[in-house]
Protein backbone atom coordinates (compact mmCIF):
# COMPACT_ATOMS: atom_id res chain seq x y z
CA UNK A 1 0.00 0.00 0.00
CA UNK A 2 1.30 3.58 -0.64
CA UNK A 3 0.14 7.09 -1.18
CA UNK A 4 1.14 8.99 -4.39
CA UNK A 5 0.50 12.88 -4.16
CA UNK A 6 1.20 16.14 -6.25
CA UNK A 7 1.16 19.54 -5.02
CA UNK A 8 1.74 22.27 -8.34
CA UNK A 9 1.27 26.02 -8.63
CA UNK A 10 0.62 27.75 -12.17
CA UNK A 11 0.69 31.43 -12.51
CA UNK A 12 0.51 33.65 -16.12
CA UNK A 13 1.25 36.88 -16.59
CA UNK A 14 -1.95 37.55 -18.59
CA UNK A 15 -4.31 37.88 -15.74
CA UNK A 16 -6.81 37.14 -18.02
CA UNK A 17 -5.60 33.56 -17.77
CA UNK A 18 -7.06 31.17 -15.35
CA UNK A 19 -4.36 30.67 -12.36
CA UNK A 20 -3.88 28.54 -9.13
CA UNK A 21 -2.87 25.95 -7.27
CA UNK A 22 -3.83 21.76 -7.82
CA UNK A 23 -3.71 19.27 -5.35
CA UNK A 24 -3.36 15.52 -6.49
CA UNK A 25 -3.89 12.27 -3.83
CA UNK A 26 -3.82 8.76 -4.61
CA UNK A 27 -4.29 6.38 -1.84
CA UNK A 28 -3.50 3.08 -3.04
CA UNK A 29 -3.62 -0.92 -2.13
CA UNK A 30 -2.50 -3.84 -4.50
CA UNK A 31 -1.47 -7.17 -4.06
CA UNK A 32 1.20 -8.25 -6.69
CA UNK A 33 1.78 -12.23 -7.15
CA UNK A 34 4.82 -13.22 -8.50
CA UNK A 35 6.37 -16.28 -9.22
CA UNK A 36 9.21 -17.03 -11.93
CA UNK A 37 6.52 -18.09 -14.73
CA UNK A 38 4.90 -15.17 -14.31
CA UNK A 39 2.95 -12.26 -12.12
CA UNK A 40 -0.80 -11.15 -11.18
CA UNK A 41 -0.75 -7.68 -9.53
CA UNK A 42 -4.53 -6.26 -8.35
CA UNK A 43 -5.03 -2.90 -7.20
CA UNK A 44 -7.37 -0.40 -6.17
CA UNK A 45 -6.95 3.31 -5.15
CA UNK A 46 -8.87 6.77 -5.13
CA UNK A 47 -7.77 9.02 -6.84
CA UNK A 48 -8.57 13.21 -5.97
CA UNK A 49 -7.83 16.44 -7.94
CA UNK A 50 -8.67 19.58 -6.35
CA UNK A 51 -8.12 23.25 -6.87
CA UNK A 52 -8.01 26.56 -5.55
CA UNK A 53 -8.49 28.78 -8.65
CA UNK A 54 -8.43 32.73 -9.51
CA UNK A 55 -9.90 34.73 -12.80
CA UNK A 56 -12.09 31.92 -13.36
CA UNK A 57 -15.47 33.13 -14.61
CA UNK A 58 -18.64 30.89 -14.31
CA UNK A 59 -17.83 28.33 -12.36
CA UNK A 60 -16.13 26.95 -8.91
CA UNK A 61 -13.09 28.16 -7.91
CA UNK A 62 -12.83 25.49 -5.92
CA UNK A 63 -13.91 22.26 -7.93
CA UNK A 64 -12.45 18.73 -6.77
CA UNK A 65 -13.37 15.33 -8.06
CA UNK A 66 -12.78 11.67 -6.81
CA UNK A 67 -12.82 8.79 -8.68
CA UNK A 68 -12.01 4.83 -7.74
CA UNK A 69 -9.56 3.14 -9.90
CA UNK A 70 -9.97 -0.53 -9.77
CA UNK A 71 -7.02 -2.82 -12.13
CA UNK A 72 -5.17 -6.21 -12.50
CA UNK A 73 -2.13 -6.29 -14.08
CA UNK A 74 -0.99 -10.43 -15.51
CA UNK A 75 1.40 -11.66 -17.51
CA UNK A 76 3.06 -14.98 -17.74
CA UNK A 77 6.82 -16.00 -19.05
CA UNK A 78 7.86 -19.24 -21.27
CA UNK A 79 11.54 -19.76 -22.89
CA UNK A 80 12.99 -21.48 -25.02
CA UNK A 81 16.99 -22.59 -26.33
CA UNK A 82 18.07 -22.55 -29.00
CA UNK A 83 21.74 -22.59 -31.20
CA UNK A 84 22.81 -19.95 -33.82
CA UNK A 85 26.83 -20.13 -35.56
CA UNK A 86 27.76 -22.28 -32.39
CA UNK A 87 26.29 -19.41 -29.92
CA UNK A 88 23.64 -20.55 -27.55
CA UNK A 89 20.52 -17.99 -27.40
CA UNK A 90 17.23 -17.73 -24.85
CA UNK A 91 14.02 -16.95 -26.88
CA UNK A 92 11.22 -15.35 -24.69
CA UNK A 93 7.61 -15.19 -25.23
CA UNK A 94 5.61 -12.80 -22.16
CA UNK A 95 1.62 -12.61 -23.29
CA UNK A 96 0.31 -9.55 -20.91
CA UNK A 97 -3.19 -8.88 -20.21
CA UNK A 98 -4.25 -5.69 -18.31
CA UNK A 99 -7.66 -5.00 -17.26
CA UNK A 100 -8.64 -1.08 -15.97
CA UNK A 101 -11.88 -0.04 -14.73
CA UNK A 102 -12.52 3.86 -14.44
CA UNK A 103 -16.45 5.32 -13.88
CA UNK A 104 -17.29 8.17 -15.72
CA UNK A 105 -16.87 11.40 -13.42
CA UNK A 106 -17.51 13.95 -16.25
CA UNK A 107 -17.71 16.96 -13.96
CA UNK A 108 -14.10 17.56 -14.82
CA UNK A 109 -14.57 18.63 -18.16
CA UNK A 110 -14.72 22.04 -16.27
CA UNK A 111 -11.50 21.91 -14.90
CA UNK A 112 -8.76 23.79 -16.10
CA UNK A 113 -6.29 22.03 -18.56
CA UNK A 114 -3.11 23.74 -17.16
CA UNK A 115 -0.60 20.26 -18.47
CA UNK A 116 -3.02 17.94 -19.56
CA UNK A 117 -3.66 16.45 -23.40
CA UNK A 118 -4.44 13.11 -24.66
CA UNK A 119 -0.64 12.62 -26.12
CA UNK A 120 -0.10 10.43 -29.21
CA UNK A 121 0.24 6.56 -28.83
CA UNK A 122 3.75 6.48 -29.84
CA UNK A 123 4.56 3.54 -27.44
CA UNK A 124 3.32 0.18 -26.25
CA UNK A 125 3.62 1.03 -22.26
CA UNK A 126 0.60 3.84 -22.92
CA UNK A 127 -2.17 1.16 -23.50
CA UNK A 128 -0.65 -0.15 -19.94
CA UNK A 129 -1.19 3.06 -18.25
CA UNK A 130 -4.02 3.54 -15.48
CA UNK A 131 -5.05 7.44 -17.38
CA UNK A 132 -5.32 7.44 -21.07
CA UNK A 133 -4.39 11.56 -20.68
CA UNK A 134 -1.17 12.89 -19.78
CA UNK A 135 -0.90 15.51 -17.70
CA UNK A 136 -2.65 15.91 -13.87
CA UNK A 137 -6.05 17.67 -14.76
CA UNK A 138 -8.02 14.82 -15.98
CA UNK A 139 -8.83 10.98 -14.83
CA UNK A 140 -9.99 9.19 -18.13
CA UNK A 141 -13.02 6.96 -17.79
CA UNK A 142 -12.20 3.60 -19.47
CA UNK A 143 -13.23 -0.08 -19.48
CA UNK A 144 -11.00 -1.86 -21.26
CA UNK A 145 -8.75 -4.73 -21.90
CA UNK A 146 -5.16 -4.07 -22.77
CA UNK A 147 -3.38 -6.96 -25.10
CA UNK A 148 0.23 -6.92 -25.57
CA UNK A 149 3.27 -9.59 -26.32
CA UNK A 150 6.62 -9.69 -26.22
CA UNK A 151 9.54 -11.75 -27.95
CA UNK A 152 12.97 -11.45 -26.54
CA UNK A 153 16.31 -13.17 -27.91
CA UNK A 154 18.93 -12.77 -25.48
CA UNK A 155 22.45 -14.28 -25.47
CA UNK A 156 22.62 -17.39 -22.94
CA UNK A 157 26.09 -16.41 -22.12
CA UNK A 158 26.27 -12.93 -21.40
CA UNK A 159 23.00 -12.31 -20.18
CA UNK A 160 22.76 -9.49 -23.23
CA UNK A 161 19.55 -8.82 -25.09
CA UNK A 162 20.10 -8.72 -28.84
CA UNK A 163 16.71 -8.42 -29.92
CA UNK A 164 13.13 -7.57 -28.96
CA UNK A 165 9.72 -7.56 -30.14
CA UNK A 166 6.42 -6.04 -28.92
CA UNK A 167 2.75 -5.79 -29.76
CA UNK A 168 0.05 -4.70 -28.16
CA UNK A 169 -3.70 -3.36 -28.56
CA UNK A 170 -6.82 -2.49 -26.39
CA UNK A 171 -10.30 -3.71 -26.40
CA UNK A 172 -12.42 -0.88 -25.06
CA UNK A 173 -15.82 -2.58 -23.36
CA UNK A 174 -17.36 1.19 -23.27
CA UNK A 175 -17.45 4.42 -24.51
CA UNK A 176 -15.19 6.71 -23.22
CA UNK A 177 -16.84 10.27 -22.15
CA UNK A 178 -14.45 12.26 -20.19
CA UNK A 179 -12.86 14.71 -22.27
CA UNK A 180 -10.37 17.77 -22.36
CA UNK A 181 -13.32 20.02 -23.10
CA UNK A 182 -17.24 20.33 -22.99
CA UNK A 183 -17.24 20.27 -26.63
CA UNK A 184 -14.92 16.93 -26.78
CA UNK A 185 -16.70 14.15 -28.37
CA UNK A 186 -16.43 11.39 -26.78
CA UNK A 187 -15.16 8.38 -27.85
CA UNK A 188 -16.65 5.16 -29.02
CA UNK A 189 -14.47 3.08 -30.77
CA UNK A 190 -13.91 -0.92 -29.56
CA UNK A 191 -10.53 -1.16 -30.19
CA UNK A 192 -7.13 0.93 -30.39
CA UNK A 193 -4.67 1.21 -33.04
CA UNK A 194 -1.94 -1.60 -33.03
CA UNK A 195 1.29 -1.05 -32.02
CA UNK A 196 4.56 -2.83 -33.23
CA UNK A 197 7.56 -1.99 -31.79
CA UNK A 198 11.20 -3.77 -32.49
CA UNK A 199 14.57 -3.18 -31.27
CA UNK A 200 18.17 -4.82 -32.06
CA UNK A 201 21.35 -4.36 -30.34
CA UNK A 202 24.09 -4.68 -33.31
CA UNK A 203 27.00 -4.47 -30.80
CA UNK A 204 27.44 -3.18 -27.37
CA UNK A 205 27.55 0.66 -28.99
CA UNK A 206 25.20 0.30 -31.56
CA UNK A 207 21.30 -0.01 -31.73
CA UNK A 208 18.72 0.51 -34.10
CA UNK A 209 14.79 0.41 -33.36
CA UNK A 210 11.54 0.64 -35.27
CA UNK A 211 8.33 1.69 -34.21
CA UNK A 212 4.51 1.80 -36.45
CA UNK A 213 1.01 2.32 -35.42
CA UNK A 214 -1.28 0.67 -37.63
CA UNK A 215 -4.77 2.72 -37.52
CA UNK A 216 -7.65 0.91 -37.13
CA UNK A 217 -9.62 3.61 -38.59
CA UNK A 218 -8.05 4.06 -41.89
CA UNK A 219 -6.84 0.88 -41.82
CA UNK A 220 -3.31 2.05 -43.04
CA UNK A 221 0.27 2.72 -41.27
CA UNK A 222 -0.55 6.06 -39.60
CA UNK A 223 2.67 6.43 -37.70
CA UNK A 224 6.16 5.08 -38.40
CA UNK A 225 9.40 5.87 -36.43
CA UNK A 226 13.04 4.68 -37.40
CA UNK A 227 16.18 5.48 -35.59
CA UNK A 228 19.66 4.31 -34.87
CA UNK A 229 21.74 5.09 -31.50
CA UNK A 230 25.21 5.00 -30.76
CA UNK A 231 26.34 5.02 -27.43
CA UNK A 232 29.87 4.42 -26.14
CA UNK A 233 30.80 4.68 -22.08
CA UNK A 234 27.73 6.99 -21.44
CA UNK A 235 29.93 9.79 -22.67
CA UNK A 236 29.92 9.64 -26.17
CA UNK A 237 25.93 9.30 -27.23
CA UNK A 238 24.35 10.19 -30.73
CA UNK A 239 21.19 9.07 -32.44
CA UNK A 240 19.41 9.62 -35.79
CA UNK A 241 15.98 9.35 -35.77
CA UNK A 242 13.06 9.66 -38.58
CA UNK A 243 9.45 9.57 -37.87
CA UNK A 244 6.47 10.57 -40.48
CA UNK A 245 2.85 11.13 -39.12
CA UNK A 246 0.78 10.12 -42.05
CA UNK A 247 -0.61 13.66 -43.49
CA UNK A 248 0.59 15.72 -40.63
CA UNK A 249 4.43 15.69 -40.51
CA UNK A 250 7.62 14.41 -41.50
CA UNK A 251 10.88 14.98 -39.48
CA UNK A 252 14.47 14.02 -39.05
CA UNK A 253 15.30 14.10 -35.45
CA UNK A 254 19.08 14.08 -34.44
CA UNK A 255 21.22 14.03 -31.42
CA UNK A 256 24.95 13.89 -29.90
CA UNK A 257 26.62 14.50 -26.54
CA UNK A 258 30.49 14.42 -26.31
CA UNK A 259 32.99 15.09 -23.68
CA UNK A 260 34.91 18.49 -23.88
CA UNK A 261 37.75 17.60 -21.60
CA UNK A 262 37.51 15.30 -17.71
CA UNK A 263 33.88 17.19 -16.65
CA UNK A 264 32.47 19.14 -18.71
CA UNK A 265 29.91 17.70 -21.62
CA UNK A 266 28.23 19.15 -24.90
CA UNK A 267 24.68 18.10 -25.99
CA UNK A 268 23.39 19.28 -29.32
CA UNK A 269 19.60 18.53 -30.41
CA UNK A 270 17.30 19.51 -33.66
CA UNK A 271 14.51 18.52 -35.14
CA UNK A 272 13.88 19.24 -38.68
CA UNK A 273 10.77 19.10 -40.83
CA UNK A 274 10.83 17.41 -44.22
CA UNK A 275 7.51 18.95 -45.12
CA UNK A 276 8.52 22.73 -44.41
CA UNK A 277 12.19 22.21 -44.85
CA UNK A 278 12.71 24.44 -41.68
CA UNK A 279 14.26 23.63 -38.32
CA UNK A 280 11.24 23.10 -35.38
CA UNK A 281 13.71 23.14 -32.94
CA UNK A 282 17.02 23.33 -31.81
CA UNK A 283 19.33 22.99 -28.70
CA UNK A 284 22.71 23.37 -27.09
CA UNK A 285 23.80 22.29 -23.68
CA UNK A 286 26.83 22.81 -21.86
CA UNK A 287 26.92 20.97 -18.33
CA UNK A 288 29.99 20.62 -15.91
CA UNK A 289 30.32 17.81 -13.11
CA UNK A 290 32.08 18.19 -10.45
CA UNK A 291 31.37 15.16 -8.81
CA UNK A 292 29.07 15.96 -5.70
CA UNK A 293 27.78 18.98 -7.66
CA UNK A 294 26.54 19.59 -11.11
CA UNK A 295 25.64 22.92 -13.56
CA UNK A 296 23.94 23.08 -17.01
CA UNK A 297 23.81 26.24 -18.65
CA UNK A 298 21.06 25.54 -22.16
CA UNK A 299 19.62 27.37 -25.25
CA UNK A 300 16.80 26.77 -27.08
CA UNK A 301 15.40 28.12 -30.37
CA UNK A 302 11.80 26.72 -31.53
CA UNK A 303 8.54 27.13 -32.89
CA UNK A 304 5.69 28.06 -30.63
CA UNK A 305 2.01 27.30 -30.98
CA UNK A 306 1.66 30.27 -32.97
CA UNK A 307 4.21 28.70 -35.69
CA UNK A 308 7.07 31.95 -34.94
CA UNK A 309 10.57 31.39 -33.34
CA UNK A 310 11.31 31.79 -29.97
CA UNK A 311 14.01 31.59 -27.72
CA UNK A 312 14.44 30.25 -24.02
CA UNK A 313 17.51 29.77 -21.84
CA UNK A 314 17.83 27.97 -18.54
CA UNK A 315 20.34 27.18 -16.20
CA UNK A 316 20.35 23.98 -13.10
CA UNK A 317 22.22 23.60 -10.87
CA UNK A 318 22.36 19.80 -9.09
CA UNK A 319 22.99 18.55 -5.98
CA UNK A 320 23.91 14.51 -6.13
CA UNK A 321 21.26 12.96 -4.43
CA UNK A 322 19.41 16.02 -2.74
CA UNK A 323 17.74 18.13 -5.15
CA UNK A 324 18.05 20.45 -8.18
CA UNK A 325 17.69 23.89 -8.52
CA UNK A 326 16.72 26.24 -11.91
CA UNK A 327 15.95 28.86 -13.83
CA UNK A 328 14.00 29.18 -17.30
CA UNK A 329 13.57 32.40 -19.62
Amino acid sequence: MGLDSEYVDYHHDDQTKVNGSRLRIKPYVGIPLEAVYGYLRPEISLQTISYSLTNQTGSDSSPSVSVPVASVDSGLFFERTFKRSDKNYLQTLEPRLFYLNIPEKSEQELFPAFDTGLGSNTSIEHYFRENRFFGGDRIGDTHQLSLGLTSRVIDDDSGAEKFNLKLGQVYYLDDREVGLSETSAKETTSRSDFLFETTANLNLDWKVSGFARWSEETNDVAYTRLSASYDHSNRRRAALSYITNKGIDEQVNLYASTPLGHKWQLDTRSDYSLKDSEIRAAEVGLSYDGCCWAVRFGAQRYLDGNNVYDNRYMFTFELDDLGRIGSQL
